[in-house]
């Protein structure tokens, strides 16, 4: 089975991000494992530009973020992320 299959194509409304959570999610334990803990992780948020990443990152204990500094007044601004 293709991991990358997409189903109902006609139903996305483009332009859209599409992102595959459950290989987001086996990709964060696979970092947090070769650096040994989470605490050793900065992830750069303009790889990604999402709220929604930022959460799933958090939830594995993520907690430190590189950001641009008008990235992050924009973040506070919109978000409001719990840095």
């Amino acid at each position: 089975m293709n991991p990358y299959e997409l189903k109902d194509t006609e139903k996305i409304i483009s332009p859209a991000l599409i992102y595959y959570e459950n290989i987001i999610r086996s990709n964060i334990l696979k970092a947090i494992e070769i650096a040994g803990t989470a605490d050793r992780l900065w992830p750069h948020v303009k790889s990604h530009k999402s709220a929604d990443m930022l959460k799933i990152q958090m939830e594995y204990g993520i907690s430190k973020f590189k950001l641009l500094r008008w990235q992050k007044l924009r973040w506070r601004q919109k978000q409001e992320p719990a840095m």
